[in-house]
């Protein structure tokens, strides 16, 4: 998807984005107001109150993460960052940083190659800043983890996605996540134990990304009647798993 000079452009979209909403404010009245109408009419009589700024930020970003339709959660995207920049430079709390480095991580996923990377760095650098002002919290520690794994630093993703583990001890999405990093560190048997530590019940996309994994680390490990078995598994789940598929033809 083509996005370009998305700091000027985002701009521009979300003040003619609130243009429309409260022209509809002004049509409907105030009877049957929505919670983001409401809030971006208080918005538009005092623009630095952060009690309305951080809730409307926050709705924003909740609307943008539910929408099925990308081209429709762009300008509630942008509209969350614009804000939580604002708060942030209001008031430099280290948990706006962190919702501000959340806005960046998420929208990253859309954007071209030259501006994904920039936000994704946007994104880090804000939970850096909360990370050293003290804020602890699970989510922040994973997605540094998540922040430091797509630029290949594995053993700064294992840090932090043992950070978070301390905080969720029985987290299968962070024991995924590290065991994937031991396993592209060539660390098997340190990613084997990881897995192995995963209780089910499991979601099926979770469920089969671990047997996935299992099967992949038993095949480079040589065992192959075992990767197999863990391969066959994830087809009884998903009989089209494509990874699955080209497995077990590899295996044969």
């Amino acid at each position: 998807m083509g996005r370009r000079s998305f700091a000027k452009r985002g701009i521009k979209v979300f003040f003619l984005f609130l243009l429309v909403i409260f022209g509809l404010s002004r049509i409907i009245g105030t009877k049957n107001l929505s919670r983001i109408e409401s809030l971006e009419r208080k918005l538009k009589g005092d623009s630095n109150n952060l009690n309305v700024i951080l809730p409307l930020a926050e709705s924003y970003y909740k609307k943008a993460i539910y929408l099925d339709d990308v081209k429709e959660s762009f300008p509630y995207f942008e509209g969350a960052i614009f804000l939580y920049k604002r708060a942030f430079n209001i008031n430099k709390d280290p948990k706006t940083a962190f919702l501000l480095g959340k806005a960046y991580f998420n929208i990253a996923k859309y954007l071209d190659k030259e501006e994904k990377s920039k936000f994704y760095k946007n994104a880090e650098e804000n939970f850096l800043f909360s990370y050293h002002k003290g804020f602890v919290d699970k989510e922040l520690f994973i997605l540094l983890g998540h922040s430091y794994l797509i630029n290949g630093f594995f053993d700064k993703s294992i840090e932090f996605y043992k950070k978070a583990l301390l905080l969720a001890e029985k987290d299968p999405i962070v024991i995924s996540n590290l065991a994937f990093c031991y396993k592209e560190k060539g660390c098997l048997d340190k990613a084997l134990s990881y897995l192995k530590m995963i209780e089910k019940p499991l979601t099926k996309e979770t469920f089969i990304d671990l047997h996935l994994s299992l099967g992949e680390i038993y095949e480079r490990k040589g065992l192959l009647l075992l990767a197999r078995k863990e391969y066959l598994i994830v087809l009884e789940k998903d009989k089209d798993n494509k990874k699955a598929l080209r497995a077990i033809k590899r295996l044969d």
